[in-house]
């Protein structure tokens, strides 16, 4: 049984990895991110590269790299939901 922060916390680090694929998908450079976010390189390659972060950084950098946050986070329920149905039709074989 998983309880909601479990179910949050895989929803947040698949919203992240969306927004990785889609900046190196356009060819998005860290430099540039941190520069539309105001925020310096590192700070970008660490968020980009997390599970987990506040809810302001998650909307400056959606729009840094033009992608509609809410659209995103509803992309990623579908995708952890999809996900979460996968793995218990596997674990019950």
């Amino acid at each position: 049984m998983t309880n909601a922060n479990d179910e949050l916390a895989g929803v947040s680090a698949v919203a992240i990895r969306q927004v990785r694929i889609h900046t190196v998908l356009e060819g998005m450079t860290m430099e540039h991110i941190a520069e539309r976010t105001g925020v310096c390189r590192e700070t970008v390659s660490r968020r980009l590269k997390s599970t987990d972060m506040k809810v302001a950084d998650y909307m400056s950098l959606c729009h840094s790299v033009g992608m509609d946050p809410a659209d995103n986070l509803d992309d990623a329920i579908a995708a952890a939901s999809r996900f979460r149905s996968e793995g218990a039709g596997h674990a019950s074989r």
